[in-house]
């Protein structure tokens, strides 16, 4: 399977208003009149319709729509063991920030962002996550988390290992959402901020904070390098409106965030081709 080059998030431009287009025509030819849809209550729903015969994403989890869209959206229900309703996320407004003294600016927007990442680790290998809400919830990749219903998360190298849950997964969109005790976290581990992804621009900064290979929370540097590609996701679904960066990744990058000059996320690692 081929991937484009280096470094990319899921989707992240899809709005709510074609989401719900999308899952009224799903629904519409699926089923008949007088026919009741079994997944009504659902709000993640998938399909291999599509132009072309390509599978595309019509819609994802609500809360990693709120993560990626940046708050733009409506709210919805997570898929898998919790299923209560999740408002998505609000952006934050664009404040650069500013490094101290002998102090570079990929160094202040490391430190800044650097408590909220995490290591995550299965029986089948490890990546990386970020913390996005003060109900210590934590965004990483689909497949890092794989098959697993419990991870082991912890807060660098030096932290203690703590149980996350994994509340649902998206293939699709090879995105997946942890949540560990309230009570877990470090003090100084605040919530990412979340950028609209809809305004970055080639050229824009990109720092990129993951685990390559096991080496805790590494930060490499770079700049957007592209808009609007599209990729495939673990299960075969097509990702579109991906952003490529040319900061160096590794293996163990995955579920990263992908930072701009504020510290604010824009995207999620995810995929990379050497």
């Amino acid at each position: 399977m081929r991937y484009p080059r280096h470094l990319w998030s899921g989707s992240w431009r899809t709005d709510s208003e074609q989401v719900e287009e999308e899952l009224a025509r799903q629904r519409g030819h699926r089923f008949g009149p007088g026919d009741e849809d079994p997944d009504q209550a659902a709000t993640a729903t998938h399909t291999t319709s599509a132009a072309g015969g390509r599978p595309r994403v019509p819609a994802m989890l609500a809360l990693i729509v709120g993560i990626l869209i940046a708050g733009a959206f409506a709210a919805g229900t997570l898929t898998g063991k919790d299923n209560s309703s999740t408002k998505p996320l609000p952006a934050v407004a664009s404040r650069p920030i500013k490094p101290n003294q002998g102090q570079t600016r990929a160094g202040a927007i490391y430190a800044k962002a650097v408590p909220a990442v995490v290591s995550i680790r299965t029986s089948a290998g490890s990546g990386t996550g970020f913390l996005i809400d003060n109900t210590h919830t934590i965004v990483t990749n689909a497949h890092v988390v794989d098959n697993s219903k419990h991870v082991t998360v912890r807060f660098g190298a030096r932290g203690t290992d703590l149980d996350g849950q994994v509340l649902g997964t998206d293939a699709s969109s090879d995105l997946a959402v942890v949540r560990i005790q309230s009570s877990s976290a470090p003090k100084a581990a605040t919530p990412l901020p979340l950028a609209d992804s809809r305004s970055v621009q080639v050229g824009d900064t990109a720092i990129a904070i993951g685990n390559p290979f096991g080496l805790d929370r590494t930060a490499t540097e770079g700049i957007v390098s592209g808009l609007g590609r599209r990729i495939q996701a673990p299960n075969g679904f097509e990702i579109d409106q991906a952003i490529q960066t040319d900061a160096p990744i590794n293996p163990g990058n995955s579920g990263g965030p992908l930072l701009d000059d504020s510290g604010r996320v824009i995207g999620v690692n995810s995929q990379i081709e050497t």
